[in-house]
């Protein structure tokens, strides 16, 4: 006898060591492939299994899109975009035909006839009819220096190839609002708060706290906060995952790329001609 027997027989020997034992016949042996689960589980058979718990804090939820880590740190106007604010301009200048629909479009806008009026068409009051006059007189010239018309062609101008609007609103010393000054909305940085949106004002005790809302970029630094009281910053098309408008002219990037081309071609075409300035021959 081998040791591998010796192990076997031991092995039997105390499993079944002083334990009663019984013949089964082949017929009295059911073996059954039926689930043994609890109802309802059956269907976890190689299931998606449990989510894995989350990992951040309660407060997180409600974040609107999953910006990038120290979003607010950058010192660059539209950061993680593909396509800068001076590529935008360089091809609404670049291309003639697109410069002529912006223009058209701003022809449109500012002939426009406009007018300042109650909500209520009922009877005014002559307090209703002194607001009315004083902001028929503000829109007049709502910077100080430019007309209506004016005005709103600089807006547009921004709408139409930034989307990037920005109005600086200038007070006098009592808080009152005496200008609305068009800025260059590439120098503008949006500032967003832990949930992805632009910060608001809050109460600290009595006192309303005004946080900022956007930063404005000269010389490649931070140069000054704004809060939502001092500058209106109003892209048109605005989009859940970006803080930045998407103009007309980013929608339109590749027609004006290839028609630049096509216009480069026709006029090196036109300017060079098709002969070549030499041949050279094989003799």
């Amino acid at each position: 006898m081998n040791n591998n027997q010796i192990r076997e027989g031991n092995s039997m020997a105390e499993r079944g060591a002083g334990q009663r034992s019984w013949p089964l016949s082949p017929y009295e042996v059911n073996v059954s492939f039926e689930r043994t689960n609890a109802a309802g589980e059956a269907a976890n058979w190689f299931g998606p299994l449990a989510p894995i718990t989350p990992l951040a804090p309660p407060e997180i939820a409600g974040r609107q899109w999953d910006y990038p880590a120290g979003y607010n740190l950058s010192t660059l106007s539209r950061p993680f975009e593909p396509i800068t604010f001076s590529t935008l301009r360089a091809l609404a200048d670049g291309y003639d035909l697109s410069r002529l629909v912006i223009e058209t479009r701003k022809d449109q806008a500012a002939r426009q006839t406009w007018s300042v009026a109650a909500r209520d068409n009922g009877a005014r009051s002559a307090t209703d009819a002194e607001r009315i006059a004083t902001l028929r007189n503000f829109f007049a010239k709502p910077d100080g220096v430019h007309g209506f018309a004016d005005w709103l062609r600089i807006l547009l101008e921004e709408v139409f190839v930034t989307d990037a609007p920005a109005l600086y609103m200038s007070r006098d010393p009592g808080g009152q609002l005496k200008a609305l000054m068009p800025l260059d909305g590439a120098t503008i940085k949006p500032v967003i708060d832990p949930w992805g949106r632009a910060p608001q004002p809050y109460l600290d005790g009595d006192r309303l706290v005004y946080p900022a809302a956007s930063q404005q970029i000269l010389k490649g630094y931070p140069a000054i906060d704004y809060s939502v009281r001092d500058l209106t910053y109003r892209p048109r098309n605005l989009r859940v995952n970006r803080v930045y408008g998407m103009s007309p002219v980013e929608q339109i990037v590749t027609t004006v790329n290839i028609a630049l081309r096509r216009q480069l071609y026709l006029l090196d075409y036109f300017a060079e001609g098709n002969i070549p300035e030499g041949i050279s021959k094989n003799t």
